[in-house]
């Protein structure tokens, strides 16, 4: 029996980007996940009316067959990011596909690819950009609410089918409390204030001073970070000023050497995304549930005076006074020592491998 034709669109009003929204429902229900995804805030995103869309070119696509979605993908030409390298590289990202869609998830891809290569990409980047980490590839099983998406094994085939390589690895560190790792964590942060360093929470911080402080920190500390884009003030205000982000304010901190920003740390908890969660019929394992969202960044000249450790042991304090027993440490690019060892010093180890592709264009 021959199968439905194959079609690939562009969703091109509110019902169609509910349709590529909700589509994620149908693939993780199939592998015992129910949630739930806001469509208004999506849409929004891709219409430009927030500060994360600023100098960046989306171009949604749905691949149908016989009318029914079977796969989808975000192409992104992100300027700031090729501005930043000097590169012409597209991404994508919120790719998903059932698993029998191979042929249809194919098309889809060349579609996306000849999107970018219209607009002068020479290659493309899937699994890392500016809106979500790689393909994990060592524990299908596990759900990870912090990322809110979970790869299915199929993925890498159909990347490889559709002519990506294996560009870079990942590994997402995180600790298990005990006593020891407590009497550490409070070492480092005295360590760092007998230095003359001062961690400010961004919660102690006027609002206009601390997203110039964050941002002008952050892009400094991760300006040769591999994969990354520089971020506007303007994200770093619409994320600290939400009042939702009250714990965000609290656990996100500043470190000053004087009345200069030498180092960041961004956190979220845990809990954050669980609102795109509603039930497991299989769980995360107690350490997925637990883990916050962590990002740790130091200016070139301060590196080596713990303060990347320090600034992790001031969120990590927190975590631990309301009783976590897992901490995360993120994602970790593989050629990364300097973060590694970090991670390490903070009692890290890998729970999680995640592989982002790039393909060629030329």
């Amino acid at each position: 029996m021959s199968r439905p034709p194959i079609a690939v669109v562009q969703p091109d009003d509110r019902d169609a980007i509910a349709d590529f929204v909700r589509f994620r429902r149908e693939v993780y229900r199939r592998s015992g996940l129910r949630l739930t995804d806001s469509v208004p805030e999506t849409a929004a995103f891709f219409q430009h009316r927030t500060p994360f869309a600023d100098g960046r070119e989306f171009h949604l696509l749905v691949a149908r067959e016989g009318g029914r979605v079977v796969a989808r993908v975000v192409a992104l030409l992100d300027e700031r990011y090729n501005r930043h390298w000097g590169e012409q590289l597209g991404h994508l990202f919120m790719f998903e596909a059932l698993p029998d869609a191979r042929a249809a998830t194919g098309a889809l891809i060349e579609t996306a690819c000849g999107w970018l290569r219209e607009r002068g990409a020479n290659a493309v980047r899937a699994g890392f950009g500016p809106f979500e980490p790689g393909f994990v590839v060592d524990d299908y099983d596990t759900y990870l609410p912090r990322m809110t998406r979970h790869a299915l094994p199929c993925y890498h085939g159909f990347l490889k089918d559709a002519g990506f390589e294996t560009e870079k690895g990942a590994g997402e560190y995180i600790m298990a409390v005990n006593g020891e790792i407590v009497r550490r964590y409070r070492g480092f942060l005295e360590s760092v204030k007998q230095a003359g360093y001062d961690i400010v929470p961004v919660s102690g911080i006027e609002p206009g001073k601390r997203a110039h402080d964050f941002a002008g920190a952050w892009n400094e500390s991760y300006a040769t970070h591999w994969g990354l884009a520089p971020v506007t003030e303007r994200e770093f205000g619409i994320m600290f000023d939400a009042p939702t982000e009250r714990r965000t304010r609290e656990l996100s901190a500043i470190v000053y050497r004087g009345e200069r920003p030498v180092g960041v740390a961004l956190v979220r908890a845990g809990g954050s995304p669980r609102r795109f969660f509603r039930s497991f019929r299989r769980s995360a394992s107690r350490e997925m549930k637990e883990l916050s969202s962590f990002a740790v960044g130091v200016t070139p000249c301060e590196r080596g005076r713990n303060l990347s450790v320090a600034l992790g042991a001031h969120a990590y304090l927190q975590f631990i006074a309301d009783g976590a027993r897992y901490l995360s440490y993120g994602l970790v690019v593989d050629d990364n020592w300097s973060s590694r060892r970090a991670a390490q010093k903070l009692g890290g180890y890998v729970c999680a491998n995640y592989l982002t592709y790039r393909r060629s264009l030329a």
